[in-house]
């Protein structure tokens, strides 16, 4: 899908704010890229998500440009050989991205996963250049 660029630009921008959100919650387990509206969507005093331009249009496009680069064997395999990217895992469109056991769930392993995707939402921002 090709992307305007006032979208791009958008779409840039939602990644950079989900990379503040990300090192802010960085030993946090629950910070899935595929979910990133829930974690950085403009909510109403209940909790509500408001319409506005980041919840009604960038985010949608943020998370659609995601799911489309997927990291596989061929494609970001840069991000796809990052020792927490588990490749044994069936990568479906609403699965969490860099999922884990969670017996291992430690703020270092936490920590280290988070990082990996930190890289892999600045690969995609300069992708979108």
């Amino acid at each position: 899908m090709k992307y305007l660029k006032k979208e791009r630009v958008e779409i840039q921008e939602v990644y950079l704010m989900y990379i503040s959100y990300i090192e802010k919650n960085l030993t946090s387990g629950w910070n899935f890229l595929c979910c990133m509206d829930n974690d950085i969507g403009v909510t109403d005093l209940y909790d509500e998500f408001t319409d506005c331009g980041l919840n009604n249009r960038m985010l949608p496009n943020a998370i659609t440009y995601l799911k489309s680069e997927k990291p596989t064997k061929v494609r970001n395999k840069v991000i796809y050989d990052l020792p927490l990217f588990i490749k044994k895992e069936r990568l479906t469109n609403d699965s969490p991205w860099w999922y884990y056991d969670s017996d291992s769930d430690t703020d270092t392993v936490n920590i280290a996963v988070n990082r990996e995707k930190i890289i892999f939402l600045q690969h995609l921002i300069k992708k979108l250049i």
